[in-house]
This record gives C-alpha cells, sequence and structure tokens, in this order.
C-alpha cells in the first residue's frame, strides 16, 4: 500500500524534553503530551497504544525512553539504536498509517535516553490503530496522563470527523451531459416530490438540479458528470467507472477456500452493473432466489417464508456503500456469502437531495 507523506515531521527540542522530564519528576506521574517508558527490555508489549493515543491527540506528543518507572529518572545501558530501529519497524507493520517519528538521542549525566516525537496523524487517517485489534479495539486516544481506548460510538465520531474525502464530487471529463439519463433525473425528482415537496431545487431545470446536488460540476473540460452523478444517473456507469459493479459470490461451503482440492471454489459468480439503486435491486433479488425458504400453506395458498427478511440483506447492500468500507462480509448459514468488489473503495455521497443526503 502507498501512502503519500504530506505531513511535516514531528520535532524534537532536547531543551524541551529535559523540561518534561524535570516535571514529571516534581509531579510523579506523566503529562497529558508526554509518555515515559523504561526501555532496557525493549518495546513495552502495549507500545501501540501510546503511538495510536498520541498521534489521535491534537498536536501529537513525546515518548521518552530510558526513564525508570515511577520516579522518571534516567536508566543504564538503554539500547538506543535497538528501541529506534524496533520502534519505526511496529509503526510500518502494525500501525494502520505509517505516522513518521523524529527520533532524537538525549545524554543526561552520562546516560542516554531516547526522545521520540509522535506526530499527529493526519485528519483523514485518523483514528490511528493498531491493525492487529482493529480500529474498534485498537484505537486510543490520550486523556490527561493516561491511554483511554476509544468505544466504538467514539471511533465513528472520529470518523464523520475525518471524512472530508472529495471523490465523489470529482469530475468525469471523458463523460458527456448526455451520459445522466433523463429517466433516471425525472425518477429523482418524482421521489424528492413525494417525501418533500416544498424542496427549491423541484423548481430547477435538470442542469441546475444536477449541479446542485453535485452530480454535475466544472472541469477542465467544462461542465461533466461526477463520479456521484454518474453513479446516481448514468444507465451504464462502468463505461467510465469500470471498477464501480458488484461481484455476488456464492461458495459450497463456510469458508471462503474449498475443504478439499475436489471442491469446487464456488458455485455460482455474477456481475451485477447499472447505477446503484439498480445494483441494489438486482443484488436482493439474486439472494433472495438463492436462499432458503419454506413453504406456508394458508387454505389454498401457499405463501414461501425466505430464511431471512428481506429488509435484512437489503440493509446489508446499503450499508456496505454508505460505511465506505473496502468490502462487506454478508455470510449467513447455507454457506452463501455477498462481497462488493475488492479493489472498489466507493466514497460517494450525493448532497442536498431526497433527505439530508444519500451517501453509497
Amino acid at each position: 500500500m502507498l501512502y503519500i507523506l504530506a505531513m511535516s515531521l514531528a520535532k524534537v527540542d532536547p531543551g524541551r524534553v529535559l523540561a518534561y522530564i524535570a516535571q514529571m519528576q516534581a509531579m510523579g506521574s506523566e503529562l497529558s503530551e508526554v509518555e515515559a517508558k523504561d526501555g532496557r527490555r525493549g518495546l513495552p508489549r502495549k507500545i501501540y497504544e501510546s503511538l495510536s493515543a498520541l498521534a489521535n491527540r491534537r498536536g501529537g506528543g513525546f515518548i521518552v525512553f530510558g526513564l525508570e518507572d515511577g520516579t522518571f529518572r534516567p536508566v543504564d545501558d538503554l539500547d538506543v539504536a535497538r528501541v529506534q530501529s524496533d520502534l519505526a519497524s511496529f509503526i510500518d507493520q502494525r500501525m494502520s498509517y505509517p505516522i513518521r517519528c523524529e527520533f532524537q538521542p538525549i545524554d543526561i549525566g552520562g546516560m542516554r535516553i531516547l526522545a521520540v516525537a509522535v506526530p499527529e496523524c493526519p485528519a483523514q487517517h485518523k483514528p490511528l490503530y493498531d491493525t492487529n485489534r482493529g480500529i474498534i479495539g485498537g484505537s486510543y486516544l490520550r486523556v490527561g496522563n493516561s491511554n483511554h481506548r476509544l468505544s466504538d460510538a467514539e471511533v465513528r465520531v472520529m470518523l464523520r470527523a475525518s471524512d472530508h474525502d472529495a471523490t465523489d464530487t470529482t469530475t468525469v471529463d471523458d463523460a458527456p451531459i448526455a451520459s445522466l439519463s433523463t429517466d433516471l433525473v425525472d425518477e429523482y425528482r418524482a421521489t424528492l416530490g413525494k417525501r418533500k415537496p416544498d424542496s427549491e431545487l423541484l423548481r430547477l431545470g435538470n442542469d441546475d438540479l444536477l449541479v446542485s446536488i453535485r452530480a454535475l460540476a466544472r472541469g477542465p473540460s467544462g461542465l461533466r458528470p461526477t463520479v456521484a452523478g454518474l453513479l446516481f444517473f448514468a444507465t451504464e456507469p462502468q463505461r467510465w467507472l469500470p471498477g464501480a459493479f458488484v461481484s455476488l459470490i456464492q461458495f459450497p461451503g463456510t469458508q471462503v477456500a474449498p475443504v478439499n482440492s475436489q471442491d469446487p471454489i464456488f458455485t455460482d459468480n455474477i456481475r451485477i452493473d447499472g447505477p446503484i439503486p439498480a445494483q441494489i435491486e438486482k443484488v436482493r433479488l439474486a439472494i433472495f432466489t438463492r436462499i432458503r425458504k419454506r413453504a406456508l400453506l394458508e387454505g389454498f395458498t401457499r405463501r414461501e417464508i425466505p430464511e431471512y427478511p428481506d429488509w435484512a440483506y437489503r440493509e446489508a447492500c446499503q450499508c456496505g456503500g454508505a460505511s465506505r468500507l473496502r468490502h462487506i462480509g454478508f455470510a449467513y448459514p447455507g454457506s452463501r456469502l455477498f462481497r462488493p468488489p475488492r479493489g472498489a473503495e466507493p466514497r460517494w455521497t450525493l448532497r442536498h437531495g431526497i433527505g439530508s443526503e444519500h451517501r453509497v
């Protein structure tokens, strides 16, 4: 995975670090922006908590290795090179984003400590978390002189606050305005009219309406459809966005991999194209035809009852896009799995339309 490091490295001021150490010694505790570690036995087992908590803190913070627990006095025999190497490797291998810390050895009375400046994680990559534990369970925030593990709700709040992706409003310059179907725009108008009959958008012409909801935007080639516009209003958005399809795969067992070499990898694999509202409906119908059903006789009529209600898997399809996940797994008894295509990372938003906004 390639990251563009647009952030500047945090800086270590030795005089500032020494002042922090004196303050910790006087108070007998760590500071909100500084953690102290012994480090003679290598990295602490829960170093991910410190990295996550400080990187998610406004302004970042410092980790100082080579200080005795409780007294914060320098210790002998700290292997500075080993700690620095191990910490850099740990960040690259375990943390969700490769923050670039600055390492500064400092001599105090003939003993050497290692000050590490942990920069604040870029907003679009918050929260920083331990990938072994996942975003829920591996995300922390520095609160006072301790590290607070973020709850599910707190993580979601941070994700919403850091969501400034502009992919949805990016113009697709080789797509003409005519690629947006007037029939689909009319359907949108009709639905909007039912839900918000007083909406100002209903008084606009088609082009002005599409600009207002960011389905059209001005690019280098003039007014062009945006990614969101194609996904909602083009009958064949895959002509310009080839990765915007859904794969529905049915496996013969409860595992993705076959139990033995004789078993097929999957028993069904279909591709679903079209605009997103149509994709959701096609996925719903495809799942319905593949789940088990029982028959209920009511007098002279026979009614089929599926093992799972329609709203359950429809909601899974809708929420998978709304949450902007790389993929969602929709697994249930009967050895079936719904998974949108790997590599499709949708972040599309259609704003100011039906409701406050539609995300898919």
